[in-house]
């Protein structure tokens, strides 16, 4: 029933390209392949540190190289940040278009298949209570369900934000990784013993509130970490 309702939708372009709002979205608002040419993706030689592009022969960047060293193992993310990329993740985050994370997820969730290790649990980045009553949706938590769902791969809720903050938008590095202190704590730690855990949120800036999380998750002892992100920003604006 599921491909047959899809099958209809695609026909009749119910859902279409939510980049030019004609184009053919699949059936369920993919990017069409007219719009996907415009869009800033970062190819598959990526910054481990980042999932942004490389600019060196190294496995990581120059920025991640200048930052502190990351607990991951590798990061994932498909556009960079600008353009209909960012128009994107904009409306997703702040207008409501909570059908957007869809769209990224599907995407986000073939590029891991097709580039990233297994991994046994999917870990949402967190929003404070307070903001995600706010928005009324966690959009990394959206995301995360979605990368779930094509993988095959449980989501989890074991780590959770016990701490707000001002928006990290208007935040500069250093700002953020203060801000970052503290922030996250996991639920039950004996849960994540031993996993590989995919900790999944939308925008890669700095890192430092993903780093905050992340060494939260490796003092419960999980065995690998990897990050998957919609988008890196560009590396001028990290200063």
């Amino acid at each position: 029933m599921k491909r047959f309702l899809k099958k209809c939708f695609g026909f009749y372009n119910l859902f279409p390209c939510p980049v030019c709002g004609t184009g053919d979205g699949g059936g369920e608002n993919r990017i069409c392949p007219e719009c996907m040419e415009k869009m800033p993706l970062i190819p598959g030689d990526h910054c481990t540190g980042c999932g942004g592009s490389l600019d060196s022969m190294l496995a990581r960047c120059s920025k991640c190289l200048e930052s502190a060293d990351f607990p991951w193992q590798d990061a994932f993310s498909l556009f960079e940040y600008r353009g209909e990329a960012r128009d994107l993740i904009h409306r997703m985050k702040y207008y409501g278009q909570a059908q957007l994370a869809r769209t990224f997820g599907i995407l986000l969730a073939e590029k891991l298949a097709a580039e990233a290790p297994e991994f046994d649990l999917i870990l949402p980045l967190p929003l404070f209570w307070v903001r995600k009553l706010e928005r009324s949706y966690n959009q990394s938590e959206l995301l995360a369900k979605v990368i779930g769902k094509e993988l095959a791969v449980p989501v989890g809720n074991d780590l959770k934000r016990i701490k707000g903050g001002k928006h990290q938008a208007s935040l500069g590095r250093r700002q953020r990784q203060i801000g970052a202190r503290g922030v996250f704590a996991v639920k039950h730690p004996e849960k994540l013993y031993g996993k590989r855990i995919l900790l999944v949120d939308d925008v890669f800036t700095t890192g430092a509130t993903l780093n905050s999380a992340a060494k939260v998750l490796m003092k419960a002892n999980v065995k690998a970490l990897y990050v998957a992100t919609i988008a890196r920003t560009q590396r001028w604006r990290d200063r």
